[in-house]
């Protein structure tokens, strides 16, 4: 192995690898790991990683058929999306306490990785992200699967097992809940959020039409894509005051939900678009609205109280599209 021709580094960022060893043993100082730089070395078995690593992008090691052992450091706090994608002979993956962010597909495919161990530290697990990881071991309690780790083998709720379940007692130590680990469960009437949780992946809840109310616990921090869409019985939704993020169209189309009020937080794209029973909103100065259309179609929406200092003039065309009705209100 030949640092100065194996590699491509540019400014602390390996662009490329170019060799054909079997172990490899990334150079010190690398703190990023570029989009495709090991994708499809087909003779790729194992690798190390540098000590000053911060992240793995996109592709990085995808379809490195190949590789068994990767050494991940404790520095490490993104995977990004597909990183791991058809590496087909991992087998195990130890993910570093500090990880923070794995992306969407960051291991799909892997059909032969059996154990995973997360850390606490992560808040965000992308969607589809162990899908096709048909040998992969979960941890089952009261009908639930779970991935964690030695200490906590509940920290991520991956799926509910009785799809009819009315109402689904979750582990008091669970901090995650993973993309469409409720999605279209349309008796599921109740659900008691455990105080720890800081994240509700992509369509988690999607479709659960009988879903009334919703208590979102202080720790909450991430509402990932259409985390909620389709709830239409959902009436109320309890915010947390933690600067929580809503991303896109995470209560769109919940029909039944009549009043929104948040101290603190931002707001994506369709966020609310078609709660066509929402009335009124509150939002504080220390909501953030970037998105398009937050709440576009809200038919019966009669008030929105707005910050004059934080909302006036910086409104997009579109945020309130549709809303015929609205009275805006800056306070």
């Amino acid at each position: 192995m030949n640092e100065q021709t194996d590699f491509k580094i540019e400014n602390g960022c390996l662009k490329r690898y170019c060799g054909n060893d079997a172990n490899v043993v990334v150079p010190d100082g690398v703190h990023t790991i570029e989009r495709e730089a090991f994708e499809n070395c087909e003779t790729l078995v194992s690798t190390v990683l540098p000590e000053t690593l911060t992240e793995i992008g996109f592709h990085a090691f995808a379809e490195c058929e190949k590789l068994e052992r990767i050494d991940l450091p404790k520095g490490l706090k993104k995977i990004d999306a597909c990183a791991f994608k058809h590496c087909f002979s991992l087998k195990r993956v130890d993910l570093p306490d500090g990880l923070e962010t794995i992306g969407f597909s960051a291991f799909e495919g892997c059909g032969n990785l059996e154990e995973i161990s997360l850390p606490n530290s992560l808040f965000s697990l992308g969607k589809w992200a162990f899908l096709g990881c048909h040998s992969l071991k979960y941890n089952e309690l009261a009908g639930c699967r779970y991935l964690g780790n030695e200490a906590n083998p509940y920290l991520a709720l991956a799926s509910v097992i009785d799809r009819e379940a009315a109402s689904v007692a979750l582990h008091g130590q669970t901090r995650l809940i993973l993309a469409e680990a409720f999605a279209k469960m349309p008796t599921l009437k109740q659900i008691e959020l455990p105080s720890d949780v800081v994240y509700i992946g992509q369509e988690a809840f999607r479709d659960c039409t009988a879903l009334q109310a919703l208590d979102l616990p202080q720790s909450v921090k991430i509402l990932d894509d259409a985390a909620f869409l389709g709830c239409r019985s959902l009436k109320t939704v309890v915010f947390p005051d933690n600067d929580i993020k809503i991303e896109s169209s995470v209560f769109s189309a919940c029909t039944s939900l009549r009043e929104v009020v948040l101290e603190s937080g931002s707001i994506g794209d369709n966020a609310f678009d078609g709660c066509s029973r929402l009335q009124s909103i509150t939002l504080s100065e220390r909501v953030l609205l970037w998105g398009d259309y937050i709440f576009a179609d809200c038919r019966s929406l009669k008030t929105a109280t707005l910050s004059k200092a934080k909302h006036m003039g910086r409104l997009s065309d579109d945020t309130f599209e549709g809303c015929k009705k609205v009275d805006i209100r800056y306070v």
